[in-house]
């Protein structure tokens, strides 16, 4: 582990490389409850390296996308939801990637009266839930797994057929076989691209010593 490591990866063995998505979709349903989940300790003045620096930043983003994410749960029927018209494998992508078709978008969850409304628009990046409809993911519910929008088919923003990575296999997590996906919804929590890219900021290569002398000295406080 390097000088300055974040809490979360001492804490769950987490590798320093480890994807943003990946890790969300480790939270359970009690992590993503948890107010203590991650130790934010106040940002220092002054930093012994580059990778300290930055190091510093991690776990106050995991925490502010965990609390986003949970608030946006609980908030859920006020969320933008479709229901699933099929799901396929994308097999040139590898497990739990899939190609989902939706009927189209409502503004609010339980909603189908909205249309005369500007419906949402789905985007690459956007942390959606599948669910069956009226199961409860506060109280544990029926089935559900959390997935990310990777492409939006023809890169149209708001189209109805995108590419989602999951947090299950759906043949597990959810059965997605027999025509169980016509029961599914797919709701609308959050987007996290500008998340993203500040955790790929964050994670910049490790062989920083060009860095050091143009960054490190006049950013730290080295006496």
């Amino acid at each position: 582990m390097m000088e300055g490591s974040p809490s979360y990866m001492k804490k769950a063995g987490v590798p320093e490389d480890s994807d943003l998505i990946d890790l969300l979709f480790s939270w359970s349903l009690e992590d993503i409850k948890n107010d203590h989940l991650y130790q934010v300790e106040k940002i220092p003045e002054s930093f012994q390296s580059v990778q300290h620096y930055l190091n510093s930043f991690v776990s106050p983003l995991l925490e502010e996308t965990r609390a986003e994410l949970w608030s946006s749960i609980k908030d859920i029927s006020r969320k933008p939801f479709a229901t699933v018209i099929s799901i396929n494998e994308s097999k040139p992508y590898g497990r739990r990637y899939y190609d989902v078709k939706v009927d189209y978008l409502r503004n609010r969850y339980g909603d189908d009266d909205d249309k005369e409304e500007e419906a949402y628009r789905a985007l690459p990046g956007d942390i959606i839930v599948l669910k069956e409809p009226l199961s409860d993911l506060q109280g544990g519910g029926r089935a559900w797994v959390l997935g990310n929008i990777t492409e939006i088919s023809g890169n149209i923003a708001g189209g109805n057929h995108f590419k989602v990575k999951t947090s299950n296999d759906l043949g597990v997590g959810v059965e997605a076989k027999h025509g169980m996906h016509k029961s599914l919804h797919i709701v609308f929590l959050m987007n996290i691209t500008s998340t993203k890219r500040t955790w790929k900021a964050l994670h910049m290569p490790r062989n920083l010593e060009g860095y050091q002398q143009s960054f490190v000295h006049p950013l730290c406080a080295c006496g």
